[in-house]
């Protein structure tokens, strides 16, 4: 639908709405994360779920079709990416 949205503008406001969920989702554990870390977030909502977003598109998407070790790689990077959005020190 995401794709879709870019040769159909009826599906805009359904895909905007949505990633604005997805984003809001994404921060709320970018913010967690850092809380727990006793760090603050370095970064804005939108740029954590541009950082993040893939990830989590690309998880479902691969064990879907199933191919779900090319997940793996996702995982062991999420902790390094969330480091990335953390400010330490």
């Amino acid at each position: 639908m995401r794709e879709q949205s870019l040769l159909d503008d009826s599906f805009r406001e359904d895909v905007l709405e949505i990633d604005e969920h997805r984003e809001a989702m994404i921060w709320q554990g970018v913010s967690r994360y850092a809380e727990l870390a006793g760090v603050r977030p370095a970064s804005s909502a939108g740029a954590a779920y541009a950082l993040l977003d893939g990830a989590f598109h690309r998880a479902p998407l691969h064990l879907l079709s199933g191919r779900g070790g090319a997940v793996e790689p996702s995982e062991d990077e999420l902790p390094q990416r969330l480091d990335l959005l953390s400010t330490h020190g």
